[in-house]
């Protein structure tokens, strides 16, 4: 969104990006393709079909 300096937070409509087998697996891809001057945190959230149960992820740089 920019280079500027600090770095804006991000606006807009959220993105689509494409699921892996699970949760490790999609935060693991998106985290390590982050830029590393840019990268604060990333979390996944996964959500069973019935809404029954959840889990969050996260993996943060400091």
């Amino acid at each position: 969104m920019g280079d500027e300096n600090p770095l804006p937070s991000f606006s807009g409509d959220p993105l689509l990006l494409p699921l892996r087998a699970d949760g490790i697996e999609t935060l693991d891809l998106y985290w390590d393709e982050l830029n590393e001057a840019n990268k604060i945190s990333v979390a996944v959230k996964t959500i069973t079909l019935d809404g029954s149960s959840s889990s969050v992820i996260m993996r943060n740089k400091y």
